[in-house]
């Protein structure tokens, strides 16, 4: 009886900070404690979502677990608590289904950059439907303004205020923006997510004193970034809040995500769905389509409406 007693005392409740394989770090409290996963537990059909139940899954840094501590700075992960929101892809090595890359975070900070790589708007758009897929505020940052010779670049980005995303600009060299940045992850769960060679990780050291991640520079030779994190890790913030820093995703596969479902992930199309002659209109070449219609009379920038061509085409 005693024993079971010291074994319930001995079961906290933390949230991964960081998972390397079989290896996790789970914040109890203020302290780090060192734990493992023995693997053999399956979501409940009340925990996660339908879709995943009985599906086995491992915990993901942001995941909030029951742990039985073997010691003060050791124990072991008995249970994953069901998650509020997440962020996946596809799994990109032995696909197997969906990947998560973290959960439980309140807000996606999308990053991209001006120069080295250059601007993608359809790389953020990605990163917008993977962020309201998971139910994730998201927040675009474009970084590196100081290596642009103009502010063209800023024509690339005018629908976005006008769908009612935020938008703040950053440059680590000349520390333009780093306030909005900073009042951005205030209080708050935050993921950065972007490309490789964005200037994540060095907007995080700029901000949070002691970090020191790693940072790489972008090739001369390709234009694109080197991966500078390896894997997922979440960092508390001096100033409130928590943030995790990804690696870099050179492409963003859509988990869960079909053809007929992706117009409804672009705002500015909804007023027009159900709308068109046909049911199952994709919004190509079909007659009496409503978004082409729309896309016509010049309510739909043109750079968003070739983004969710090029997006669906992948599908």
């Amino acid at each position: 009886m005693r024993k079971k007693e010291s074994k319930e005392n001995s079961r906290v409740q933390g949230i991964v900070t960081r998972a390397v394989g079989s290896s996790f770090n789970v914040l109890v409290d203020s302290r780090t404690v060192a734990c493992f996963f023995r693997g053999r537990y399956r979501i409940k059909k009340e925990g996660l979502p339908a879709s995943t139940s009985g599906e086995r899954i491992f915990p993901v840094v942001g995941d909030r677990v029951m742990v039985t501590l073997t010691d003060e700075a050791s124990g072991v992960i008995e249970e994953i608590l069901p998650r509020e929101t997440k962020l996946s892809r596809p799994e990109v090595e032995l696909h197997r289904g969906e990947q998560v890359l973290v959960a439980n975070v309140q807000q996606m900070i999308i990053v991209a950059s001006v120069q080295l790589p250059l601007l993608k708007t359809r790389a953020i758009d990605r990163f917008l439907i993977a962020a309201e897929k998971g139910e994730l505020q998201p927040i675009i940052c474009v970084n590196k303004i100081d290596l642009a010779s103009d502010e063209k670049y800023k024509e690339d980005l005018v629908p976005y205020p006008d769908l009612g995303y935020k938008v703040i600009f950053t440059s680590v060299p000349e520390r333009r923006g780093l306030e909005d940045f900073k009042a951005c992850l205030k209080n708050k769960i935050s993921v950065l997510a972007g490309h490789s060679g964005v200037g994540k990780s060095s907007l995080l050291n700029v901000i949070q004193k002691g970090l020191k991640l790693v940072t790489r520079e972008v090739s001369t030779y390709s234009l694109k970034g080197k991966h500078a994190t390896s894997y997922v890790e979440l960092y508390p913030l001096d100033f409130g809040g928590f943030v995790a820093d990804t690696p870099g995703l050179r492409e963003l596969g859509l988990w869960d995500v079909d053809k007929q479902d992706l117009a409804w992930y672009f705002p500015e199309f909804e007023d027009c769905l159900g709308n068109c002659k046909f049911n199952d209109c994709l919004h190509l070449t079909e007659p009496g389509c409503a978004v082409k219609e729309k896309l016509q009379s010049g309510k739909i920038h043109e750079t968003r409406y070739e983004s969710y061509k090029r997006i669906l085409e992948t599908l």
